[in-house]
């Protein structure tokens, strides 16, 4: 879990985020990357997520993991609120819970591994409905 969620790419994308202007570009370029380390480091992640229940090490590395997966998030949801681009009422706070949501563990997993998706299709489908729940309309 280490090796993907410390990767140089995710330092590197935090960087970017910050520099986009668009609300709807930060979106796309997040659910971009989110289907990256799917592809990269899926199996991974789904051999943690399994043992991580039954093996207090793989818990560990899970928890940190997911510290620092929320964190990439929160840049994103912090990127959103300095846009302006959030529905009224929706804080960062409440933004990271909904990009968790989106592209947490299990939106890529369920729809490419259960229902047999494309990752193309994933990566669009999830960039949009987290913009609908964000951004409204």
């Amino acid at each position: 879990m280490d090796e993907w969620s410390a990767a140089p790419v995710v330092a590197e994308a935090a960087e970017r985020i910050r520099g986009l202007t668009d609300p709807a570009e930060v979106l796309r370029f997040n659910a971009a990357l989110t289907r990256t380390m799917r592809q990269d480091y899926g199996d991974i992640m789904r051999l943690v997520l399994a043992a991580a229940p039954h093996e207090p090490t793989a818990a560990a590395g899970l928890d940190r993991a997911t510290a620092r997966y929320r964190a990439g998030l929160q840049v994103v949801a912090e990127r959103l609120v300095a846009l302006g681009a959030l529905r009224p009422g929706l804080d960062a706070a409440r933004a990271l819970d909904v990009l968790w949501f989106y592209f947490g563990y299990s939106g890529f997993f369920t729809l490419v591994d259960d229902n047999r998706w494309s990752y193309d299709d994933a990566e669009r489908w999830l960039g949009e409905q987290a913009g609908h729940a964000l951004f409204g309309g």
